[in-house]
């Protein structure tokens, strides 16, 4: 199974993540909640991908809270937001008591028929959506026909800050790699 690395913002404990699932009314699920408890989100080093989405950043536990408050109404009540997906995306994981679990990409651009018809099941489970991520590649990208680019400073200044803010935080691979017995 193929591992990412992420820059954790912090481990969770076992009652805040409890509270937080107490405010959702539901429980996370055990695959997405373990990830949690040893990351509370986070953004990969490395951009992962799939061949249908771009991961930019796994939410935290109360991260999901707020941006199912903010979605309320435009994703199903069925599934939570686990993490952002280039261009407005969303992943999602199932709570539906028949595929708790199940891995959705919800796709903004479909919203306007129905939030219903909107999520596409892209794993099994959390576990199984990992395991099908891999570093984006140059032969990815296919050819760049960008002429030129301008860019302003102080927005250029305030992306390199951040970067370097992010990229002070402390990094976890997962899956955790455990020792062969």
């Amino acid at each position: 199974m193929m591992a990412m690395t992420v820059r954790r913002i912090n481990p969770l404990g076992e009652s805040e993540l409890s509270r937080v699932e107490a405010s959702l009314g539901v429980s996370i699920p055990e695959g997405y909640r373990n990830f949690l408890l040893a990351t509370d989100g986070g953004k990969p080093v490395d951009y992962m991908v799939t061949p249908k989405l771009g991961v930019t950043k796994f939410l935290g536990a109360r991260q999901i809270a707020e941006h199912r408050k903010r979605l309320r109404g435009r994703i199903p009540e069925t599934v939570l937001p686990i993490a952002d997906a280039a261009g407005g995306n969303r992943v999602c994981i199932s709570i539906a008591p028949d595929e708790v679990g199940a891995i959705y990409l919800w796709d903004h651009e479909l919203e306007p028929s129905g939030a219903e018809k909107a999520p596409e099941r892209i794993a099994a489970s959390f576990d199984d959506f990992v395991a099908q991520l891999r570093v984006l590649s140059r032969e990815d990208l296919g050819p760049s026909r960008v002429i030129s680019v301008e860019i302003d400073p102080e927005f250029l200044k305030m992306v390199r800050e951040q970067e370097a803010q992010e990229d002070s935080l402390p990094t976890l691979r997962w899956p955790k790699e455990t020792a062969e017995p």
